[in-house]
C-alpha cells in the first residue's frame, strides 16, 4: 500500500495514506493476515475500490469479513490501472524491465 500511496503523491500530487487493513480484509487473492504476495494487492487494486487509512484504519487483524466504511461519504476511492507484470509474467521481470 505503500508505494501505491507513494505512486499518489509522485503522480497524482495526493498526500494519501491508504488503508492496509482494507487490502487484508477485502483482497480474496491473498490471505489476510496469514502472509500473501504484494502483486496481488495491486490485482485487488485493479479490480475494487481502495480506500484512505482514515476510512479503515489499521487493527493488526482479521475477522474475515470485508468491513467497508461508507464509501458513499467518501470524497474519492483509489484503484490501479494497467495492471500487468513487468516482463509479462510472474518472475520473468529484471531491472532493465522495471526502468
Amino acid at each position: 500500500m505503500g508505494m501505491l500511496s507513494a505512486r499518489l503523491k509522485i503522480h497524482e500530487k495526493e498526500n494519501v495514506k491508504l488503508s492496509v487493513q482494507h487490502a487484508i480484509d477485502c483482497n480474496a487473492y491473498n490471505q489476510g493476515c496469514d502472509g500473501g504476495y504484494p502483486y496481488l494487492v495491486e490485482k485487488f487494486a485493479s479490480e475494487y475500490d481502495l480506500v484512505p487509512e482514515t476510512c479503515n484504519p489499521y487493527k493488526g487483524e482479521t475477522t474475515g469479513n470485508c468491513a467497508r466504511c461508507n464509501v458513499e461519504k467518501l470524497d474519492k476511492t483509489y484503484g490501479v490501472s494497467d495492471y500487468h507484470f513487468i516482463g509479462g509474467a510472474y518472475g520473468k521481470s529484471n531491472e532493465r524491465n522495471m526502468m
